[in-house]
């Protein structure tokens, strides 16, 4: 019987954080929101981590950090990784504009029967080359300009409270140009809560870029940042999501599954995005999103998973 009335208490005093669990993100994410210290401003370090991972979060306009169970959480939400039941393997390319091009990999899992899972990523922009010139604009030849990122991280589930998630990645950018290289670091820590309110509502934090440093000839550092998001599932096949970040972005997006298959509608910094996914072979995925961008034209970005 005291067992028994022990576990009874345990629960009650767990539903009881929900209300201030979810009254805390709120506070977070609108009145440490304005904080100017974490603005990303335009031009920062880092444009590779822009670019999205994955077809399915893109459609949705990148409002991924409250769902993401995938491989791709550590571009994300390194949080995600704590729901990975299986093997995971994401890629990605998309040609983009003036000879650039983007190529995303990413490979997660659980840790084998245990709350949790593990993933690496890898990313690389390529601006192909240009011709350069010396101070009496003479030719010198071409030089190219890239960057590769790697990241690393893991995540945990039930560890602090039994609907809370935490996850935690390091990532290293390695830029060159010409002869020119130099590597940028930081890490992400993230966390999702839920699902909560009649199961349908999960919530989302992350701390983007904490801790940067640098090696190599520049003064730059990964900028730091804050996001929050929020995922609520309208029914069993029609989830919305939101995210909102210190750069002043803002994210919305929305997916309907129809059998093994969904389609999926976003928007982002007032790009609007669209999509479709379907499942086949049981264990595999293909992804499509496309966006409209008013001077870059029409990108389209496919995925497998």
């Amino acid at each position: 019987m005291k067992t028994r009335g022990g576990k009874n208490i345990v629960r009650a005093g767990l539903t009881g954080l929900t209300p201030a669990l979810c009254l805390a993100f709120f506070f977070l994410s609108f009145i440490l929101y304005p904080s100017s210290f974490l603005f990303a401003q335009a031009g920062s370090p880092g444009g590779i981590f822009n670019f999205g991972a994955g077809a399915r979060p893109l459609a949705m306009g990148g409002a991924y950090s409250a769902m993401v169970k995938d491989a791709s959480a550590l571009y994300y939400n390194p949080a995600g990784l704590s729901m990975m039941n299986s093997r995971n393997v994401s890629l990605m390319h998309a040609t983009l504009f003036e000879g650039m091009s983007y190529d995303y990999l990413g490979y997660a899992q659980n840790y084998g029967g245990l709350p949790g899972g593990w993933g690496i990523q890898a990313l690389r922009l390529s601006a192909g080359s240009a011709e350069g010139r010396d101070e009496s604009n003479q030719p010198t030849g071409n030089f190219s300009y890239g960057e590769t990122a790697f990241a690393a991280g893991a995540g945990i589930h039930g560890l602090l409270l039994p609907s809370l998630s935490l996850g935690l990645s390091l990532k290293v950018l390695s830029r060159s140009l010409a002869d020119e290289t130099n590597r940028l670091a930081g890490f992400d820590i993230g966390a999702q809560y839920g699902p909560v309110i009649t199961d349908k509502l999960t919530l989302a934090f992350v701390i983007r870029n904490f801790a940067g440093f640098a090696t190599g000839d520049t003064d730059d550092k990964l900028p730091p940042g804050l996001k929050a998001g929020a995922a609520y599932a309208l029914s069993s096949n029609i989830s919305l999501a939101a995210d909102i970040s210190s750069d002043g972005s803002f994210q919305l997006g929305t997916e309907y599954g129809i059998g093994p298959g969904a389609i999926r509608m976003g928007y982002d910094r007032s790009l609007f995005s669209a999509g479709a996914g379907i499942k086949f072979l049981k264990s595999y995925q293909l992804d499509y999103a496309m966006y409209k961008h008013p001077v870059l034209g029409l990108s389209n970005r496919v995925s497998l998973g």
